[in-house]
């Protein structure tokens, strides 16, 4: 089993990055409960509870992702709850993207396709260019570069 390093920023700290089924198993939940269905805000077909309830689901969603950015290095890094906390002090997009990198770096993507991320992560207007280039990678290392994640784009 091969180990990393990794750093969080706010921690001010590095850790080892461990490749365990536990932490793998970590990153795949993460990427599922990452992809959540949209939901459907048209109004012309729906009256106004439906509208409220679907505003409410959204919400709901929304706070279940907020709490999932702070929980997956948490569990994958045994933080405790303090530095998991300082976390959530982190902007979301940072966040976001800290932990789209932890979890290709989990799943074994190739370093090349993690360099593309981080690099589209930091020059968003050139993530048209990721995405065509991710999207012609084969069916076992396939990624989703771009995404709307509570109103914010993150690189996944």
């Amino acid at each position: 089993m091969s180990n990393t390093k990794f750093y969080i920023k706010p921690l001010h700290k590095s850790f080892t990055l461990k490749f365990s089924n536990r932490n793998v198993l970590a990153a795949v939940e993460y990427d599922l409960k990452t992809n959540p269905e949209p939901v459907d805000f048209d109004t012309d077909e729906s009256n106004e509870e439906d509208f409220a309830e679907q505003l409410r689901e959204a919400s709901k969603n929304k706070i279940k992702l907020l709490n999932l950015q702070r929980e997956f290095p948490q569990k994958v890094f045994n933080l405790t709850d303090d530095q998991a906390d300082k976390l959530l002090d982190m902007d979301n997009e940072e966040l976001i993207n800290m932990n789209t990198i932890l979890s290709m770096k989990l799943q074994r993507y190739p370093e090349d396709m993690i360099k593309k991320v981080e690099e589209a992560q930091r020059n968003p207007q050139k993530s048209e260019i990721v995405d065509k280039e991710t999207q012609s990678q084969s069916s076992t290392s396939k990624v989703r570069v771009k995404k709307s994640v509570g109103g914010h784009q993150a690189y996944h």
